[in-house]
């Protein structure tokens, strides 16, 4: 859709054409792909265009852009003022389906990227977007049209634009174009077909090549097919006189253009560009048509064109004439035109040529874009199998009278609006049947069918989640948009794995798929509602089904229930419902009855009789009639199939007692055991189980049998059946309600019973195979993952009075199988398990706890409870804090992680011991018990964080400084720091996280998340600040809140985009108010809530502009208590709030609803599923309710104010800011409420299901310890010192867990910088303020007092503080002098008499480090020179070039003969050399210095680099010369990986942390082969954030020295070389 045009150019002459009126002077425009402004000129008025094929429209409204508009002025009447066509590469058509091909338009000298294709410059006329897009083979295809500047006639200095340059704009267009919705137009993705005109055929041929040599084009220009040339001078043409005649009329002094003058007959641009074009030109298919009529051209007619000069004489050219002139070749009055023909069969010809690799390409493209939704979507389990299983039992000839049914076929008829019908008939009636028939029907007819099957039968099917997960995977397959939508979230790092239903449905339906609008409707069948275990659920939700611009036609089966009634009335009120009672069951019985009897070998009259009295029985069931029948059909006489009749009971349960008998009679008690076991995994499975899985589950007690199968119908009868997937399942629904709640025979299944024996199996199972291995489970072991995902569903179903059940999971948690049983969890993706099988033993010891209070104590197993507690409490730790880990190496369970988790845990006492024989890690500094702090992040020391927000990947922080740090929400490391450069006042994000709006007090900016790049910015108004911002309509535009009681729009499609308001009506209150104090959009911007101090808080609709309600406390009270915080809740339409007495409230702005709780709140926040509230008081401590039932369920105490709280996307984490610290907390409450659809399937019908997980109040204290600023290692010894932000400076050993304080700093200021000096026995001291100290330090002599170390003080200087801060320390090797550094500055100073000796200044930031073999010197590294100077004097002594060796960023400018132009604003922030290349420290050996640091490129951000240099470069000559830079080179693999550099150790080479925090080495001169890189451990993501992982160090033994928490741990790993 183009969009509305604002700005215009200046008349030019098209195409050569004389225009109507002399040339008139206009203003020349800028040529810039995607800038669509033109010369200021007035604005005609405008008219629709009614579109003929569909393409993208939205709702004319203040929040959605108009429909397509043109001037409304005739086209046969010239005019001086005529609008411009877009520039840049224009979305004309798309189809509703994914187009295979793209074709887009290029015209010539002249002409505009619309009127060129218009003949009369009618849009009526414009071909490719009335004529193509209706053309059958055509219609299948993208259409573009690109414009660039060519209005020769324009005014001015000299045009220097030429042909290039037109061909850089298209390159740059086809690869960073964007649709009005602002999405990637993807070009390059299918193959490309361009038609073009005149000098446009020099423009895309000159592309071509351009691309061909340009990385960054060549996919795009590989996927170039075909070139339709019309009238295109390949040679050039004599126009430069023809064309300097039509100037010369002019009197307004046209100036000569660049690219004229290369279009004249031979020029060298013409020949350089067809010498280039004909070596790769038989890579095409090219079309060349050429003129045969002349141009008038005043009383002068003139071939313009000539044909030797329009074809290009290539072998497989095909070249043909048109009649007509150089103006109309590509101009056509109507589809029947002849000239039009010709074009349009060249086209045919070329789409179905080309369709096929198009198809192929989006074939390969779509299965990677699936790929992603299954992901995003957690879809396992797919629907064909239970389609397959129904269809298999269809009888041809039945079900086809729901074909004739009114009710039916008008809900099966096309229409723009959205329908229910809901049918429901009697159990066992056949509905599952007729649901694979209509799915069928409607399959072969061509619709878009998306279905769902509810089972009873299996736990993962009972879901109402799962069902909205599937139905979308199945939507996204044939709904493009759909699907690409959901790859933004996918791309954004969301994941709806573990989301509720209501939280899908409104993430995914309402907010993407109900805004899409599509060529036809959406059918859904949604099989057995009544078997869900919210069936209500998906009713209520429909509620906003009529808001869908797609319509849905949605066909319900289940049985009635009187609920399901209610529920379908109520919805009635929102969008339309028909109910149709299935009664014509009895034709579909007789007519499968009927077959079956062909089957019989029998006289006619006995196979009607059979029919009759059948029938006759049947009451419209179906099962039953199937059950008979086989009964039937297995009698060899007449007399045995009348006693049969006579026999078969009437009723399904009557039967179900008749077939039970049937198998008992005669059968050995050994089959009737098997019989019992297998209808037990029948009917209690936890999901249907698979024949290979049954058969491994029978074992030991049954041997292997031949044919398991035929097994199972023989000793169980008909009560089960084998579905298509070879899984065993019951008969029905009916037969498992029979056998668990009826039967009385020897065959009852005592549910409880059975789950004690299963849950048995299982354990014994896991016991057998895990003590056996440890690397998971393999394909001949089925039964394997069955058993260690399903254990705790069974375990949630028995009793605790269960003895035996105790004993199985102690024994189970005391044995190595528990951290198999992990491992194999991991390796298969099924880290949830972990969480329920943590609520399901909580639950079990809950019950069991309760029960002792009952007896007597002699009885009680506390040991055993407490031990099954520990682990409860353990498996959901490990998930949250090593989830990640064990999914990428799931056997770090058995060495890596249990010596990091703290020494109280199970997991550590049982495994992670140093005496433990299970890991060879030693860790020390562990915390003595789980905590819920997943991570800290400073934002920076002294730096405010004011405002924090996540979406997706991204975490971002606003600080006082005016900057957004933006960080990784899996690994927490800095990503990018977005420079506002004044106050902040509100941040969003986009839905799907890409993109972030900050609003300063002087100008809103807009930014790309991943890149950090600025893409806008908006010059605030003068008055008003805004309280709320958001994006809406797709991104395309901001909305802000402000308090001047004003909602202003701007459109990011504008350039500039401005503030306007968008209702005066918003807000307009009849009395007079104060200011607002805070304000909300709801999640669509339809809805702002507004608070006041002295006014009740109002909720508005934006459009269109109208009061909906106001919100009066309920609760009497003579003070006015003003609203402070508001959000809206995500899905019920409710205003969550606070009042400023701490109570905080829910209101619904239209039922008018209120509910409150008193919580001493200054905070608030809601989950993004909706399910809890957080609150954050004036203590610094977070609680968290139930948000349905504002019941408090967490608190946590912290001592430190909190100005900020958010949760995490998946709702598992919340997110705090106090002072510079930012903490990511993962309470255990959180991670078992993210498990709430799970828990509703798997408590059905559970001892605990009625019950809450727990009444208990869960309270956790934090100790926010104060955290360690600096850290360095003695030299050639095994201790290390450390300092933190309250200026207390610690040692320790990398043996000793427990730190000793060595001194204090004065007035606690933070301690900055530590160097313990090369003697081993000095530390300079930096701290916070200047103050530098050097202090003599002795070790205690033995280990009978460690902590009577010997100090005293050298040296204490006051030092001058630079901008920045003293950024290093150094002590010469004797510890006679000492070296501070400044930003700009170095000085040296006599530790004896504190005195300075010399000060140098400098222009770069330098690292320094002393010279790794002579004392007396001492280098200075920065990213040009590397500077060796005298330790005393500071003189230079030798300077070595080093600027080649540092990977420099290619800045603007520097990209030589590239065409990847990037446009930057004004406002960029152009980086220096310095800024873009930083290095980060330097580390030391013997043998190399390694120096890592970090380049910054706006395109890719920041990435680590290392730069390693023999020690040997620095030994100087006697000339005071060296040999030069002595380069181990460093593979881009292996430094692609690197996180933090941490040393060089002789036995091991290169040491560092990878991007996933793993300690890794790499043998110098290896090569950069995977084997090359060792890896050993990794670091808990809650131990390090970026300051953190600044200060880990590498002593020389080879332990890590890592801060933990305000600690300091030391690792000991196969890296030890050294035992001191």
């Amino acid at each position: 859709m183009w969009r509305k045009i604002k700005h215009h150019v200046s008349p030019s002459a098209s195409e050569l054409n004389l225009p109507e009126s002399s040339l008139s002077p206009s203003t020349p425009s800028k040529s810039s792909v995607q800038d669509r402004r033109t010369s200021e000129q007035s604005l005609p008025s405008y008219q629709h265009i009614e579109s003929t094929p569909k393409r993208h429209s939205g709702q004319s409204s203040l929040l959605n852009p108009s429909p397509v508009l043109v001037p409304d002025r005739p086209a046969e009447q010239p005019s001086q003022n005529k609008p411009s066509d877009p520039l840049g590469l224009t979305l004309i058509y798309e189809p509703g389906s994914s187009p295979s091909i793209d074709i887009i338009f290029v015209h010539g000298l002249g002409g505009t990227s619309r009127q060129t294709w218009s003949k009369n410059k009618s849009p009526d006329l414009f071909w490719p977007h009335k004529w193509l897009p209706i053309e059958p083979e055509i219609q299948t295809a993208r259409i573009l049209s690109f414009g660039y500047n060519a209005n020769f006639s324009a005014t001015g200095p000299p045009s220097l634009a030429s042909i290039s340059d037109f061909a850089k704009d298209l390159l740059y267009g086809m690869k960073f174009g964007k649709d009005d919705a602002m999405k990637e137009l993807g070009i390059g993705k299918r193959p490309v077909i361009f038609v073009v005109h005149s000098m446009g055929g020099l423009v895309v041929k000159k592309a071509y090549l351009l691309g061909q040599n340009d990385e960054a084009y060549k996919g795009i220009v590989s996927s170039i097919s075909a070139i339709l040339f019309l009238a295109t001078p390949h040679r050039g043409a004599n126009m430069a006189e023809v064309l300097n005649r039509i100037l010369s009329v002019s009197v307004f002094g046209h100036s000569p253009k660049q690219y004229v003058a290369e279009l004249r007959m031979n020029s060298p641009a013409i020949e350089d560009l067809n010498d280039q074009f004909r070596n790769i030109a038989p890579r095409l298919q090219i079309f060349s048509f050429y003129e045969t009529l002349p141009t008038p051209f005043g009383p002068k007619n003139i071939l313009v064109v000539s044909k030797d000069t329009a074809i290009l004489g290539y072998p497989g050219e095909v070249s043909k004439s048109m009649d007509a002139d150089h103006h109309n070749i590509c101009k056509y009055t109507s589809q029947h035109d002849s000239n039009y023909v010709i074009v349009r069969n060249a086209l045919n010809t070329l789409v179905s040529r080309f369709r096929a690799a198009g198809d192929a390409l989006l074939s390969s493209k779509n299965v990677e874009d699936l790929q992603k939704v299954e992901t995003l979507l957690a879809v396992s389990e797919k629907p064909e199998d239970d389609y397959l299983f129904f269809r298999d039992r269809w009888m041809p000839g039945t079900c086809q009278w729901i074909l004739l049914n009114p009710l039916f076929n008008d809900w099966l008829r096309e229409s723009s609006s959205s329908s229910v019908l809901w049918l429901h008939a009697l159990p066992a009636s056949g509905k599952s049947v007729l649901s694979s028939y209509v799915i069928d029907y409607l399959g072969k007819a061509g619709t878009l069918c998306e279905y769902y099957y509810f089972r009873f039968g299996d736990q993962t099917k009972r879901s109402l989640s799962t069902c909205l997960r599937v139905l979308a995977f199945q939507i996204a397959q044939h709904v493009p948009a759909f699907r690409e939508a959901l790859n933004g979230l996918s791309d954004a790092g969301f994941t709806l794995e573990k989301a509720d239903a209501r939280t899908i449905w409104q993430k995914v339906y309402v907010s993407i798929l109900f805004k899409i609008s599509f060529a036809t409707n959406l059918f859904w069948i949604v099989d057995a509602l009544d078997e869900s275990d919210t069936p209500k659920g998906l009713v209520e939700m429909l509620s906003n089904l009529s808001s869908s611009k797609m319509p849905i036609k949605i066909l319900i089966i289940s049985r009635r229930s009187p609920d399901l009634a209610m529920s379908f009335e109520r919805l009635k009120k929102h969008t339309t419902v028909e109910t149709l009672f299935v009664k014509e069951s009895h034709r579909d019985i007789r007519l499968f009855v009927e077959k079956e009897m062909e089957l019989m070998r029998a006289s006619e009259d006995l196979k009607e009789d059979v029919v009759q009295k059948l029938l006759a029985k049947a009451d419209g069931n179906f099962l039953w009639v199937h059950l008979a029948v086989d009964e039937i059909l297995q009698c060899h006489t007449e007399d045995d199939v009348q006693q049969a009749l006579d026999a078969i009971p009437t009723g399904i349960t009557s039967l179900y007692e008749r077939m039970e008998v049937a198998i008992t009679k005669g059968a050995k008690p050994s089959s009737l055991a098997l019989a019992r076991t297998i209808l037990q995994w029948a009917a209690c499975p936890r999901r249907p189980v698979s024949l290979d899985e049954l058969s491994q589950a029978l074992q030991p007690e049954y041997r292997p049998m031949l044919d398991l199968g035929h097994t199972i119908s023989q000793v169980c009868g008909q009560f089960v059946v084998v579905d298509s997937a070879s899984r065993l399942v019951m008969v029905h629904q009916t037969a498992r309600d029979y056998l668990t709640k009826t039967s009385s025979d020897q065959f009852s299944i005592d549910q409880e019973k059975a789950h004690k024996e299963l849950f048995a199996k299982c354990f014994e199972f896991l016991d057998d195979q895990l003590r056996r291995r440890k690397h998971g489970p393999g394909d001949s072991q089925p039964f394997l993952l069955y058993a260690a995902t399903s254990w705790a569903y069974h375990l949630n179903r028995i009793s605790a009075t269960s003895e035996n059940t105790l004993t199985l999971l102690v024994r189970f948690l005391s044995e190595v199988s528990v951290l198999t049983w992990i491992s194999t969890l991991a390796r298969n993706s099924e880290l949830k398990t972990l969480v329920l099988a943590s609520r399901a033993m909580n639950d079990f010891v809950q019950r069991r706890r309760r029960l002792d209070m009952t007896q007597s104590p002699l009885l009680h197993r506390l040991r055993d409870l407490d031990l099954v507690e520990f682990w409860a409490t353990d498996l959901l730790k490990i998930v949250g804090k090593f989830g990640g880990d064990l999914l990428l190496n799931p056997a770090s369970i058995y060495g890596e992680i249990p010596p990091f988790c703290p020494e109280t845990s199970m997991v550590y006492q049982q495994y992670g011991r140093p005496d433990s024989s299970r890991s060879s890690l030693v860790v020390t500094g562990r915390s003595a018990s789980w905590d819920d702090n997943l991570a800290k992040i400073v934002v920076g020391r002294g730096i405010q964080a004011e405002i924090i927000l996540c979406s997706g990947l991204r975490i971002a922080i606003v600080t006082s400084t005016g900057q957004i740090f933006l960080y990784d929400s899996s690994t927490f490391q800095e990503t990018n720091i977005l420079p506002h450069r004044e106050n902040v006042c509100t941040i969003n994000f986009t839905a799907n996280g890409d993109k972030l709006v900050t609003y300063g007090f002087k100008t809103t900016r807009v930014w790309d998340v991943t890149s950090g790049r600025q893409l806008c910015k908006v010059k605030n108004p003068a008055i008003g600040r805004a309280l709320h911002i958001t994006f809406a309509n797709h991104d395309t535009t901001l909305l802000t809140a402000s308090n001047d009681k004003a909602i202003r729009i701007a459109s990011l499609q504008d350039d500039p985009p401005i503030w306007s308001i968008l209702d005066p009506r918003i807000l307009k209150e009849e009395t007079s108010i104060n200011s607002p104090s805070c304000m909300a959009f709801n999640g669509d911007a339809t809805q702002i809530a507004v608070a006041y101090r002295k006014f009740p808080l109002s909720v508005w609709a934006t459009e269109p502009a109208e009061l909906i309600g106001r919100c009066r406390r309920t609760r009497r009270t003579s003070t006015v208590h003003p609203v402070i915080r508001v959000v809206w809740h995500p899905h019920t339409g409710e205003v969550l709030g606070l009042y400023n007495d701490g109570s905080v409230f829910k209101w619904h702005p239209f039922e008018d609803t209120h509910q409150e709780v008193f919580a001493a709140a200054a905070e608030v926040c809601c989950s993004p599923e909706g399910t809890v509230f957080a609150t954050a008081d004036a203590d610094g401590a977070i609680k968290l309710y139930n948000y349905y039932h504002f019941a408090l369920i967490y608190r946590l105490s912290c001592e430190s104010f909190i100005t900020g709280l958010a949760f995490s996307p998946d709702g598992r984490r919340i997110y705090d800011i106090r002072g510079e610290i930012c903490n990511a907390w993962e309470p255990n409450a959180l991670i078992r409420l993210n498990d709430i659809t799970d828990r509703a399937s798997d408590d059905a019908g559970s001892e605990s299901g009625s019950m809450p997980a727990s009444t208990l109040i869960s309270e956790v204290c934090a100790d926010m310890q104060s955290p360690i600023t600096a850290i360095s290692a003695q030299p050639r010894g095994p201790y290390y010192v450390a300092g933190n932000d309250d200026g207390v400076v610690q040692v320790s050993t990398n043996s000793q867990s427990a730190m000793i304080e060595l001194w204090n700093a004065s007035n606690f200021m933070t301690i900055e910088h530590l160097h313990w000096g090369e003697t081993g026995k000095h530390i300079a001291c930096v701290e916070l303020g200047g103050r530098v100290t050097v202090t003599h330090v002795e070790p205690p002599a033995g280990s009978s007092a460690p902590d009577n170390w010997a100090l005293s003080v050298l040296s204490s200087i006051k030092v001058d503080v630079e901008f920045g801060g003293i950024q290093q320390v150094l002590l010469s090797p004797d510890s006679k002098f000492l070296l501070v550094v400044n930003r700009k500055s170095a000085a040296t100073w006599s530790v004896e008499s504190s005195t300075r000796v010399k000060h140098i200044t400098y222009a770069a930031t330098s690292k320094w480090i002393n010279h790794p073999s002579n004392p007396d010197l001492v280098l200075a590294f920065d990213t040009e020179n590397i500077l060796i100077y005298d330790w005393t004097t500071l003189h230079t002594i030798g300077k070595l070039r080093c600027a080649h060796l540092f990977q420099q960023p290619m800045t603007l400018g520097d990209a030589g003969d590239s065409i990847l132009q990037r446009p930057f604003s004004s406002d960029s922030v152009q980086q220096s050399a310095e800024e873009a290349c930083i290095i980060q420290h330097i580390i030391g050996s013997p043998s190399h210095l390694l120096v890592p640091y970090q380049q910054k490129t706006q395109a890719e951000g920041a990435k680590v680099r290392l730069l390693i240099l023999e020690s040997s470069s620095f030994n100087l000559k006697s000339d005071g010369s060296t040999d030069g830079l002595i380069e181990v080179p460093v593979p881009e693999r292996i430094t692609a990986t690197i996180e933090r550099t941490l040393g060089i150790l002789p036995k091991h080479g290169l040491v560092f942390l990878d991007k996933n925090r793993r300690m890794c080495s790499w043998r110098l001169h290896s090569g950069d082969d995977v084997d090359a890189v060792a890896k050993y451990f990794f670091l808990p993501k809650d131990w390090l954030n970026v300051d953190g992982l600044r200060l880990c160090t590498l002593l020389e033994d080879g332990t890590l020295i890592c801060p933990n928490n305000g600690n300091v741990s030391s690792i000991k790993s196969g890296l030890n070389t050294i035992d001191w």
